[in-house]
């Protein structure tokens, strides 16, 4: 039976085809249209050649065309068109705002909630969720550009006492129209030394002579880092969501030793609970 004209954004899960919902599986295989959002996750081509024996053909959505997706609202409004994606699809604010321009026009929509990686980190850690900070992403280097604020979320969470989710990122172009390229465990740890000696060029001095709270806060939250960034202890999360998960735990300078897959994520722990010192020692490698 064929969906309404509308909208249905629909949450794949994180790599197992199968650990999708009933309802979104139906939405997509009734759906006149089917996109795949292929720039916020990767899957590998053996899971989307199952994914398209599963629900039929679809074509690919870039950056570009979820940012400004007057063609795909167009085709909203004579045909069904679910526009898959990986993981949940109110993790990112593209998809918020994609639904909002919906809602302007009167197109109807739909969302199909999935796994995402904030919930499957958390939980095959063993790590309580309420003693999770804000999350962070490691960007790659543009040019001379350096991004400092993921060492700031690590190091005020830390100050905090609560452990940093940090994402990976998939694009050294930062442009999102294709050519994705996961950052590696390798790469983290060099993306984290160039943000560190960025902080320590450019901001160290000024804070230090600011008597702005905000700027005495993460000079002190700074401290909480070791001084060789490389004793830093870390969880990498390899492929979570598939039957190649794996969870290592080590310190950032030996992070090579971490199993390399197609995505990764990491932890930054901060003092363990009895229970979650347990956890980890039972279901991550070292």
């Amino acid at each position: 039976m064929a969906a309404k004209p509308g909208l249905l954004l629909v949450g794949i899960g994180m790599g197992d085809i199968h650990s999708m919902t009933t309802s979104a599986l139906h939405a997509i295989q009734n759906a006149d249209f089917r996109i795949l959002e292929a720039y916020t996750a990767k899957w590998s081509d053996d899971d989307l050649m199952l994914l398209k024996e599963m629900v039929g053909e679809f074509d690919y959505a870039l950056r570009p065309d979820i940012e400004n997706p007057e063609k795909i609202l167009a085709q909203c409004r004579e045909n069904s068109v679910a526009v898959m994606v990986i993981g949940d699809p109110m993790q990112a604010t593209t998809h918020v705002d994609l639904l909002l321009r919906a809602e302007e026009l009167d197109i109807p929509y739909k969302v199909y909630h999935g796994i995402s990686i904030t919930n499957l980190a958390t939980g095959i850690s063993g790590l309580s969720n309420y003693r999770f900070g804000r999350p962070t992403t490691l960007t790659y280097a543009y040019g001379d550009w350096v991004a400092t604020s993921p060492l700031e979320v690590i190091s005020v969470n830390l100050q905090l006492n609560l452990h940093t989710l940090v994402l990976f990122d998939l694009d050294p172009t930062g442009l999102g129209t294709g050519d994705m390229q996961p950052m590696l465990p390798v790469d983290a740890r060099k993306a984290m030394y160039k943000m560190s000696e960025k902080w320590r060029e450019d901001y160290v001095e000024e804070i230090e002579n600011s008597d702005d709270y905000s700027f005495n806060f993460k000079l002190h939250s700074m401290n909480q880092l070791p001084d060789n960034l490389g004793q830093l202890p870390v969880v990498v999360c390899t492929d979570l969501g598939t039957t190649n998960q794996n969870l290592w735990r080590g310190l950032l300078g030996f992070i090579e030793n971490a199993p390399v897959g197609n995505m990764h994520c990491m932890i930054v722990p901060s003092y363990l609970s009895e229970i979650e010192e347990k956890a980890l020692d039972k279901w991550a490698k070292e």
